[in-house]
This record gives C-alpha cells, structure tokens and sequence, in this order.
C-alpha cells in the first residue's frame, strides 16, 4: 500500500487532472459520458437495394461536415429507384445510420433519414441507383 505524506493528496489529484488533459489535447472531441458506452455508434457505410446490370447512377446528394443531425434527404424521379449507398468520407468512431422515412425503393420517391451524432465530423455522400 501506498503511504502518502499528510497534506500530498491534493498535489496528486492536480497532478493527475493536469496529465489527463494534456493527454486528450484541444483536437479530441470525447466526454465522459463516451467513456462509460454513452457514445454514438453507427456504421461508416450503408447500402440497400439491389443494383442490376443495367441499372444507372441517378443521383448523388451531399450531406455536409458539421451538419445537424437527425435530416431528411428527399428524392423523387421519373424513373424507379432500385438501391441507395451512403457512406461516410473519412473514417470515425461515431458513425451514423440510415434509414427510409417515407415511400420505398423500386418506387419513383424515397425519403431518407440520417441519424448520428449531433453535427457530423465528416461528410456523407449518398448515391441513387436508378432503372433506366
């Protein structure tokens, strides 16, 4: 057991907080609530549908870096959309996750929902394929 000299506890406790923030830096973005399982947890990349042969890019829609989150990205076309891909730009430990909010696939207009944390550390890029 460790003894420690009457009056060296709180030089311990500073010495310790002092470490432990200088080991997290200003760029880390963490809480203590992440530590104990708090912290969102989502996939970098999400893909639904199925793409055929013939099946073409119909649309890419940006979900930019630092954007709010939950958002609705909305998309309608003459022509029926078959599959969706999102995935993230960079790699990180918060993901996100998708989902359909309203219509469907292999229908002309779908609804997408993105959910993660609350503003994004990197951008999403979510492409539509489409049957020509």
């Amino acid at each position: 057991m460790i003894q420690l000299k009457r009056g060296t506890n709180g030089v311990w406790f500073w010495t310790l907080l002092l470490l432990l923030l200088l080991s997290v830096g200003p760029s880390h973005q963490w809480s203590l609530f992440d530590w104990f399982g708090g912290g969102y947890n989502g996939e970098l990349s999400h893909f639904s549908g199925a793409v055929g042969r013939d099946d073409i890019l119909c649309a890419k829609r940006l979900v930019g870096r630092g954007t709010r989150l939950p958002i609705n990205i909305p998309f309608t076309t003459s022509i029926p959309i078959r599959a969706y891909l999102a995935e993230a730009s960079d790699f990180n430990r918060n993901g996100f996750q998708v989902g359909v909010r309203s219509g469907n696939l292999d229908s002309n207009s779908v609804t997408l929902f993105i959910a993660g944390p609350r503003a994004l550390p990197y951008y999403v890029m979510v492409d539509f394929f489409c049957t020509p």
